[in-house]
């Protein structure tokens, strides 16, 4: 894995590590015809907090750098936090660390966690693929 995206890990995801809470692991894919890109994301709640972060991505190697990552974490009924998280990502093939999150309060203890990722091509248009991951407290 290659790390080179963010140097500023949030405290709240570096505290959890820190205190071994238990979080769910998954990986989030989206493609289009031959490309796909993959996130791997850490989630848990605490109550009615639901906490969200990215952990790697890896994107199918077509000669392009500058692919885009969006991430969103939200309660299942629309708000939250969504932020464009890299917008050179890099498409090798091969994973890279990229460390982005938040928490959102989800009063119906059900949320949402969003990938949405730009294939920068050369000489054609861009497609934009996106995926939730629904999840329950």
């Amino acid at each position: 894995m290659h790390s080179q995206t963010d140097t500023n890990l949030p405290e709240e995801y570096d505290e959890a590590i820190k205190l071994g809470v238990l979080m769910k692991l998954e990986t989030l894919t989206v493609g289009y015809e031959h490309y796909k890109a993959e996130l791997t994301v850490k989630y848990w709640w605490t109550g009615t907090v639901l906490r969200g972060f990215t952990e790697q991505y890896r994107v199918t190697s077509n000669g392009n750098t500058n692919g885009n990552i969006v991430f969103g974490v939200h309660e299942v009924n629309g708000q939250g936090w969504q932020e464009e998280i890299s917008t050179r990502a890099i498409q090798d093939g091969e994973w890279h660390q990229i460390i982005r999150g938040a928490a959102i309060d989800c009063p119906t203890k059900k949320g949402r966690l969003y990938f949405k990722y730009i294939f920068d091509r050369s000489g054609t248009y861009d497609p934009a693929v996106d995926t939730n991951l629904y999840v329950n407290a």
